[in-house]
């Protein structure tokens, strides 16, 4: 018998943003023992985020989300001490900086120029400091 494998979960800015605030929710509701949620913390981020999203995403992918969003956190941190001194475009969520910076910066960072994910680990760290991970 054949199993029934799970689409590829997609996120957007607005996926990823609501995820976000799920998972703050259930670090507040003492469901992140340690560096991850529980499954208690998984089963309930997941029922609100298929509630407010309509979209249905396993643990396993809830969890990738979590671990990815721990390695940007990584990038975004290291981009900060790079990026000092640059002016900050609080629209676009990164620094503004030529072609040139950003090519030098990948190599160091591994990152890409005007990443969106920067734009909502920005908001999610500034709102929820040190809750995340």
């Amino acid at each position: 018998m054949l199993s029934a494998q799970m689409p590829e979960a997609e996120w957007n800015d607005e996926r990823t943003r609501i995820i976000c605030e799920l998972f703050v929710e259930q670090v507040h509701a003492g469901n992140r023992p340690n560096t991850h949620l529980n499954n208690i913390g998984y089963r309930i981020a997941a029922a609100k985020f298929q509630e407010r999203t309509q979209l249905l995403y396993t643990k396993l992918q809830l969890k990738n989300k979590w671990d990815k969003f721990k390695s940007d956190y990584i990038t975004w941190k290291k981009l900060l001490v790079v990026g000092a001194g640059l002016p900050w475009d609080s629209a676009r969520g990164t620094f503004v900086a030529d072609d040139e910076w950003w090519k030098k910066t990948n190599k160091v960072c591994h990152t890409y120029s005007g990443s969106a994910i920067f734009t909502v680990l920005t908001i999610l760290i500034l709102s929820h400091p040190f809750l995340f991970f």
